[in-house]
């Protein structure tokens, strides 16, 4: 779906995705079937690199968090998907959510854990993540879970060249709180790989 939206575009694009949308921007630009700028991914719930570099304490973390989250939702929890927002946002963070937020959450759980599944399917590592020869922005929150950190800190790592940013005081959720650090920092990424030369090396 998303390959065929870049190509009605026509040309280039600098794709942007956060949360899973980081995962799915990952996938398109290591499919190299699309032309991409440069690639921009904030907070991708990258749990499958974790447990591929041997960082197992994080990567249980996820784990502990999406098996809990499966079995209330099997178990018919209307609420099951507090158990994700809250392990993304903190404590009380679904419950803050106006009610409108907190029903389209709960009516969209389904598609989220195929989101999960798919997500821990998708395998990462330091070569596959090589391949990708398009200058890469990696941002997280300083006060997102320490798993979350970490597994897009491995990211910047393993994608050569890549710049990072951690967006002090956010959680997952910075889209939404924290977008005046967030976008002037995607628009001088963008910037940048706009200059002639710049992310040319594989």
């Amino acid at each position: 779906m998303l390959d065929a939206v870049i190509r009605r575009a026509d040309g280039p694009v600098h794709l942007v995705g956060h949360s899973f949308g980081g995962m799915v921007a990952l996938a398109a630009t290591l499919r190299k079937r699309v032309p991409i700028s440069s690639l921009t991914i904030i907070e991708a719930p990258a749990a499958a690199l974790l447990h591929e570099r041997g960082e197992q304490a994080h990567y249980a973390s996820f784990r502990r968090m999406t098996d809990g989250y499966f079995a209330a939702f099997e178990r018919g929890e209307p609420e099951a998907v507090a158990a994700m927002i809250d392990f993304y946002g903190g404590a009380g963070t679904f419950a803050s959510w106006p009610t409108r937020l907190r029903d389209y959450a709960i009516e969209t759980t389904h598609v989220n854990i195929l989101d999960w599944s798919s997500g821990y399917g998708c395998a990462l590592s330091l070569d596959i993540l090589a391949a990708i020869d398009v200058p890469t922005l990696v941002l997280w929150g300083g006060s997102s879970p320490a798993a979350v950190q970490r597994a897009n800190e491995l990211l910047a790592e393993c994608i050569d060249g890549s710049a990072r940013l951690t967006v002090a005081g956010a959680a997952h959720f910075m889209i939404a709180t924290h977008v005046a650090e967030i976008a002037p920092a995607i628009a001088r990424h963008i910037e940048s790989a706009q200059v002639p030369g710049f992310g040319s090396q594989a």
